[in-house]
This record gives structure tokens, C-alpha cells and sequence, in this order.
């Protein structure tokens, strides 16, 4: 509960996402990604990407390129800076 606090401190939006949306990104974090829930408690912003144009294409990259990007790192970031973090 003191975890949800802080993410909602950090992203007041959050409470506006309805818990179908979060759940399927907390289902593509944990059983796609292989990542633990910490992450998104610490980058619940995690939450305002769209699953199909930015965190599965570049999930997908980073894995590829044995990469191991934060989440923040990895989304918080426009297309040509991510373009240089993977060169």
C-alpha cells in the first residue's frame, strides 16, 4: 500500500488508468519482460507508454542486443535518443 502511495505521488495520473490497462502491462512486465514489480514502482510512468508502439518494439531491441536497460531508460526517451542509446 505504501508502495502504490509513492507511485501515485510520483504519477498522479495513475489513477485515472483503468486496472485493465494496468494489468496488462503488469502481465506483458512480469511474464514477457521478465522484470520485477519494484521497477514500475520505481517508473510508474511505465504506465503511460503504449504497450504496441513503444514498450513491446523496443523491449524487443534491448532483448535482442543483450542489452539491460532500466525501464526508464529504456521508454523515457524519444525514438532518435533511443536509436543512440542502442548503437
Amino acid at each position: 500500500r505504501m508502495e502504490l502511495g509513492n507511485m501515485v505521488a510520483d504519477f498522479p495520473m495513475l489513477i485515472k488508468y483503468s486496472p485493465s490497462v494496468i494489468a496488462t502491462k503488469m502481465n506483458y512486465l512480469k511474464e514477457t519482460m521478465g522484470r520485477p514489480m519494484n521497477e514500475v514502482v520505481d517508473f510508474p510512468r511505465f504506465f503511460s507508454y503504449s504497450l504496441d508502439s513503444r514498450i513491446a518494439p523496443r523491449h524487443k531491441i534491448v532483448t535482442e542486443k543483450a542489452l539491460h536497460f532500466s525501464l526508464k531508460y529504456m521508454l523515457a526517451c524519444s525514438d532518435d535518443q533511443f536509436r543512440k542509446r542502442i548503437e
